[in-house]
Formats: structure tokens, sequence, C-alpha cells
């Protein structure tokens, strides 16, 4: 089950050179589509860039059992938000960018907590 905040890239077409995406809004769950990096709202923008750059290959996420935390980043008014994945009973890898803590289901709570100890320094 996907996060209840944020956007996932659902699918990515190329139409006459120019990239048009179908984005899934957690939100409500709906779907949008042909979406491109100039037309889309700041969190989807957002998510378009990350999804361009690539996103990590399964192994070099930390996943506990079919979720994954893949990294946070900080949104303009310095809120932090987070990029998560999960893995469908097919073995698909769906990504899901902007997600926030509100209303968070706790399975998704513990990928951040769990990320956020091991980047405590130790204790000496």
């Amino acid at each position: 089950m996907a996060p209840t905040t944020g956007v996932e890239v659902v699918e990515a077409t190329d139409i006459d050179g120019v990239s048009h995406y179908t984005m899934r809004d957690l939100r409500n769950d709906q779907i949008a589509r042909n979406v491109t990096a100039q037309t889309a709202r700041s969190l989807w923008a957002q998510a378009i860039r990350e999804y361009e750059k690539g996103v990590p290959d399964a192994d070099r996420v930390r996943w506990i059992g079919e979720r994954a935390f893949w990294k946070s980043t900080r949104i303009n008014n310095g809120e932090r938000r987070y990029h998560l994945l999960s893995r469908d009973e097919d073995g698909k890898i769906h990504t899901y960018f902007g997600v926030s803590t509100d209303n968070l289901a706790p399975e998704w709570q513990e990928l951040i907590d769990a990320e956020q100890e091991a980047r405590r320094p130790a204790e000496a």
C-alpha cells in the first residue's frame, strides 16, 4: 500500500522529443496524464526532476520488508519530505516522491525512523 501523501510517477513516454508523465497523486489516488516538467506544479515538478535523475537500484536502499527509504529533501518552507519505495507482489518497484509524515501509516514511519537512527552519530 502506498503512502497517503506525495506523488508517484506511474509512466513516462516521449512525444515529439518531450517527456510526458502519468502521475498519481497519493492524497486522493487520482491519475493525471500528459504532465511535463514545464506544466507540473511544484511537488510534481520536483518528482519529475528526481525521476529523470534516476531512481536507485533496489539493492542500494535500506529495505524493511517490501518497503524502502531512498532519501529525504527539504522543501521551500524548510519542511522535510521523503522519497520512499515499495515492491509489489509482482516484484515491480514503486517510487513515491515528496512524502510527508502527516498521517503516515506506522509501517512507513518505521522506515523513516530506522533511517534517522542509522544516521545518528554513535555515542562515545
